[in-house]
């Protein structure tokens, strides 16, 4: 049960600093921003953020690490789908985003020389990876 703990730590807080990411952007912060965002070939931003899409998925990755770090030993009863589905749920968004759009995004792109590209291929595809894996197996662990 070490390794289910050591993930439960590494998901909880790479969940904190993604959430916590999201809302230095939502107040302005500059750092990241640049190739965080799909861009097309000629570096142009596919799309601007909404304030409340920022807002969202900060808050749903500050849930997702509190929901790993207290996966067994929690002071909240998650109600029994939750605890049953929730971390499968979340393993298969991160699959998802792994692989794809088969344009801009995933392991299978087509525009792979912008800024957000190369990050995507060297940052973000193998972190989303790292995750999805990391949640099957503490999935597993709990299964048996």
């Amino acid at each position: 049960m070490i390794l289910f703990a050591v993930f439960r730590i590494i998901l909880a807080l790479v969940f904190l600093f993604l959430g916590l990411l999201h809302i230095y952007w939502l107040f302005g912060g500059k750092w990241g921003i640049q190739t965080a965002i799909p861009s097309k070939a000629n570096s142009e931003s596919l799309f601007k953020p909404p304030v409340l899409a920022t807002v969202l998925v900060g808050l749903g990755l500050l849930f997702f690490g509190f929901f790993f770090w207290y996966r067994i030993d929690s002071p909240i009863k998650w109600p029994v789908l939750v605890n049953k589905y929730l971390g499968w749920v979340i393993a298969g968004v991160f699959f998802i985003r792994a692989i794809g759009d088969f344009r801009y995004l995933g392991v299978f792109k087509r525009v792979k020389d912008t800024g957000f590209a190369k990050m995507d291929t060297h940052v973000y595809v193998p972190l989303c990876l790292m995750i999805a894996i990391m949640i099957t197996i503490i999935e597993l662990l709990i299964g048996f």
